[in-house]
C-alpha cells in the first residue's frame, strides 16, 4: 500500500547526514536531539512528500545554516552601502554559525509550519516562524531580532579604533544594526 510510519527519538544524531540521505538536503548542519513522529505514504518519492504530516522537533548544538554567511554580509553592506552600492552577493558556500538552534515543527501535506525558531550564536539571536514546503522547495520565513527594550545591550566595543590603543563605540549600532541584517533577506 505504499503506506511509511517513522517514531525517532535520538541524541546527538548528525543532521547533515540524515538530511542528506533522506531528502537530499545538505542546507541545515548540526548535532543534537531529534525527536519526530512521521507517517505519509505513497508509491514515489513526490508522493511521500506531498503526503508527509506529523512533528518535528530538533535541538541542535552547535548548527549552521548554508548558503548565506550573516556577519561577512553585514560587513559587506557596510562597504557598499558606503560605495553607494546596496547589493551583496550570496554564495552557497557560507554559512551562518549557530551555537544553538531549536524549533519544532507541525507538518501536514509535506508542509512544515514552524512557530518557535530560535538560534543563538555569539554574533546574533534569531527567532522566527514560517513554513518548508518540501514539494515545491520553497522556505518562508519572517526572522525576528528579539531584545529587551529599544537596544539591546552592547558591553564590548563595535568598532575599531587603532588596535590596542583605543577602540570605538557607537551607541546607536544596537538600534540599527538588527534592521540591517534582516532587511538584506
Amino acid at each position: 500500500s505504499g503506506r511509511l510510519a517513522m517514531r525517532l527519538r535520538g541524541e546527538q544524531v548528525d543532521l547533515r547526514a540524515m538530511l542528506a540521505d533522506t531528502i537530499g538536503y545538505d542546507g541545515l548542519r548540526g548535532r543534537g536531539r531529534i525527536d519526530a513522529e512521521l507517517r505519509s505514504q505513497g508509491r514515489t518519492v513526490g508522493a511521500v512528500r506531498a503526503g508527509l504530516s506529523g512533528r518535528l522537533s530538533l535541538a541542535l548544538r552547535p548548527a549552521a545554516l548554508r548558503g548565506v554567511d550573516l556577519a561577512q554580509t553585514l560587513r559587506g553592506w557596510r562597504t557598499a552601502s558606503a560605495s553607494g552600492s546596496d547589493t551583496v552577493a550570496s554564495d552557497a558556500q557560507r554559512q551562518t554559525e549557530f551555537s544553538q538552534l531549536d524549533g519544532s515543527f507541525e507538518i501536514r501535506d509535506g508542509v512544515g509550519r514552524n512557530a518557535d525558531l530560535d538560534g543563538r550564536s555569539d554574533f546574533l539571536r534569531v527567532g522566527g516562524e514560517g513554513s518548508i514546503d518540501l514539494v515545491q522547495s520553497r522556505v518562508d520565513y519572517l526572522l525576528r531580532a528579539p531584545r529587551t527594550g529599544a537596544k539591546w545591550h552592547e558591553e564590548l566595543y563595535n568598532a575599531v579604533g587603532f588596535p590596542r590603543v583605543f577602540f570605538l563605540r557607537y551607541h546607536g549600532y544596537s538600534a540599527y544594526f538588527p534592521l540591517w541584517a534582516l532587511a538584506r533577506y
